[in-house]
């Protein structure tokens, strides 16, 4: 008789975060959806910016191992 595995299906909370000219704009976590946590994480923001060149950064991160993902990618 095989071991039982603890095969858990629900997904990673998705960190979302967007830099404006190397401010921070925007910072949020999106857990996911559903009674068992395996659904989609959906995020809808707007945001009023005046109209000339801007440089925008986006990153996103999960890891359904840490609370609050820690995203890796290093800032400029």
């Amino acid at each position: 008789m095989r071991i039982p595995m603890d095969c858990r299906r629900e997904h990673s909370p998705i960190v979302i975060e967007i830099d404006l000219d190397d401010q921070p704009l925007f910072r949020h976590i999106a857990p996911p959806s559903g009674l068992s946590k395996d659904g989609a994480s959906t995020v809808y923001q707007r945001f009023n910016i005046p109209a000339r060149t801007h440089q925008l950064a986006v990153r996103f991160g999960d890891d359904v191992n840490k609370k609050d993902s820690a995203i890796s990618a290093p800032r400029r």
